[in-house]
């Protein structure tokens, strides 16, 4: 009766014991497979940063102008998106034709991103983007005014336009030789290549050889026909005539633009002059970028970086970065030892310098021996200089005689522009 009396009592134990084994391995299967996963679409990020710098240095060369920083930091992050074969494609094909037509196919699923996986430790909440906070446009263009400066005088070079003769000028820039042979300012006016969608030139006809206009249009590889709009309309009289205009420039995503506009007289020939004024961009708006880990890697004595636990952001102008972790950590416990583990964002690998306030810890001491697996939530706001791509990383430092370890981490960063 004894032992039947044991079995009895003993067996909903086992089955417990059973239970909580199942559950915990469960748990780590999934584990191990978000980490592949993760695994995976670091390799392809990799890859896709890669191929990105690759295609926007040979649409530069293409071009023979150096893109905006902030531009190229814009078009390589908006290139992350898109498929890996469609950029290796427009790799091959050294970045020539319509880039945006080529990766108009942007929405390669984030394999990582979606699934009963991704409730293994949420993601750090959305934060408000600073559209909400500051006002800052969502949409369109917006204008910015430069001292007026000369771009261009054919009276000191290339001569007058003559009708039926369309001529390519430069707006943005700084190309010597462009703007010399064109008469403008020598280093340019400050107008950023790919950045500026169109400007606002002042265009004077200058002597014209009798009544005319003249019409102004973006430039394209493909010469497009000018439009049935003059931009300005002239005659030969006492004076010149002149007359402001916002003008669309070439598309560096859509075409191969060694130019940015297009001008032709009609009707009568005439020198011109033009200054630019200032041009539209795209208003400054946030964005978020997100990853995860789910390697293991033992925390040492000295700053150690969580092994996947990198996010890299494409700032395309100065602002600032919000980096926020959810961080869940294994810590190896035993009863009467004191545990600490220090988590820290940091802007480098070996980076556990963060100012008071932006590290966190765990401690522990009376707790039974066993392994814990606390979650802190960890956050820094950077300020980014010039516009770049950045990289900032989750690191930790432990007791140097226990076996703790990073076991899981969701990463968010959110860029902010001044």
């Amino acid at each position: 009766m004894v032992a039947t009396a044991l079995l009895v009592v003993a067996a909903p134990l086992t089955l417990h014991i059973y239970s909580a084994q199942a559950q915990v391995e469960a748990v780590e299967a999934r584990r191990e497979r978000l980490a592949a996963q993760e695994a995976a679409q670091r390799v392809r990020e990799e890859e896709a940063r890669r191929l990105g710098e690759s295609i926007v240095e040979l649409r530069e060369a293409l071009t023979g102008r150096a893109f905006d920083p902030g531009f190229r930091e814009t078009v390589k992050r908006n290139l992350l998106g898109v498929p890996i074969d469609t950029l290796r494609d427009v790799e091959r094909n050294g970045a020539q034709g319509d880039l945006r037509a080529a990766t108009s196919a942007s929405g390669e699923t984030d394999s990582t991103s979606a699934g009963a996986d991704e409730d293994l430790l949420l993601l750090p909440t959305r934060v408000a983007e600073p559209n909400a906070v500051s006002g800052v446009a969502t949409s369109g263009a917006v204008f910015v005014p430069i001292t007026p400066c000369r771009i261009i005088d054919t009276r000191s070079a290339g001569g007058p336009l003559f009708p039926g003769v369309p001529r390519s000028f430069v707006v943005s820039g700084s190309n010597p030789a462009l703007f010399g042979a064109q008469g403008g300012n020598p280093s340019g006016c400050g107008i950023p290549v790919g950045t500026a969608v169109a400007a606002f030139v002042n265009f004077v006809a200058a002597s014209p050889a009798g009544a005319g206009n003249l019409r102004a249009w973006a430039y394209a590889a493909s010469l497009p026909p000018a439009p049935f709009a003059s931009i300005l309309n002239y005659a030969a009289v006492l004076g010149n005539i002149a007359n402001g205009v916002t003008t669309p420039l070439c598309d560096p995503l859509a075409t191969t633009c060694t130019y940015d506009v297009l001008a032709q007289a009609f009707a009568s020939s005439t020198d011109v002059v033009a200054d630019v004024l200032g041009y539209f961009g795209p208003a400054p708006t946030s964005f978020v970028a997100t990853t995860r880990s789910g390697n293991t890697t033992t925390i040492g004595s000295s700053c150690t970086q969580y092994a996947g636990a990198v996010i890299g952001i494409n700032a395309p102008a100065p602002g600032k970065v919000l980096v926020r972790a959810n961080v869940q950590l294994r810590v190896n416990h035993t009863v009467g030892a004191s545990d600490f583990v220090y988590v820290y964002v940091g802007a480098g690998p070996t980076d556990c310098s963060s100012p008071l306030g932006d590290s966190t810890y765990v401690t522990m001491n009376p707790e039974p021996t066993g392994f814990y697996y606390p979650t802190v939530p960890i956050s820094r706001l950077f300020t980014v200089s010039t516009p770049g791509t950045y990289f900032y990383y989750v690191n930790g430092i432990a007791s140097s005689s226990f076996d703790d370890s990073f076991w899981f981490a969701g990463v968010q960063a959110t860029y902010y522009p001044n």
